[in-house]
């Protein structure tokens, strides 16, 4: 952090990601005390106080068969059949699940809450290799962007509860799928 802010601030250099290996397991989106013993809005806090952005990347939409998460809510539904060999290697939530949607706009209220003013979701696009869905009458893409808009809510209540506006969050999606659009900010 500190040579990212004294480095690179001359060339322009003002985002800066807290990436993968924040969390405990994927679905257990909590930061570990072992790493970060201050929390996620202290990290936040110490990344703006060097004038950068914070930004916070997330795997939203699988989990780890040993998280929480997912001992905590496979019995529920939570969790979406998967396509062989094409919802990559974990369980994916069903976007089209109530509760598992709350929990993502939920999770992404916190983020923002917290003070991290960009996201990165990654691996999102495995969510459309589900195979099916609480809600029968979803295809792929329809489930998919229901947690789009899961997460885009998250940020712009997040927002508001920081004091902010609900637009005052950059959402970068890594892939580039049609869904997508309407939804993040760039891809």
């Amino acid at each position: 952090l500190q040579a990212m802010a004294t480095e690179f601030g001359a060339f322009g250099g003002e985002w800066f990601q807290i990436d993968d290996g924040y969390e405990g397991a994927y679905g257990d989106w909590d930061w570990r005390t072992d790493r970060f013993p201050d929390g996620a809005a202290w990290m936040a806090q110490q990344i703006a106080g060097r004038g950068l952005l914070p930004g916070l990347w997330i795997a939203p939409f699988q989990v780890d068969e040993g998280s929480a998460t997912y001992a905590a809510h496979a019995g529920d539904g939570w969790f979406a059949a998967r396509l062989p060999l094409v919802a990559g290697d974990k369980p994916i939530l069903d976007l089209t699940h109530p509760e598992a949607l709350a929990w993502l706009t939920d999770r992404f209220q916190t983020i923002r809450g917290d003070g991290y003013r960009w996201v990165k979701t990654d691996f999102t696009y495995w969510a459309l290799g589900a195979a099916a869905f609480r809600d029968p009458t979803a295809t792929r893409e329809e489930a998919y962007r229901r947690g789009l808009a899961a997460i885009r809510d998250g940020l712009a209540a997040g927002a508001t509860a920081a004091g902010g506006e609900p637009g005052d969050v950059f959402w970068l999606g890594v892939s580039m799928l049609g869904p997508h659009v309407g939804y993040v900010d760039s891809l």
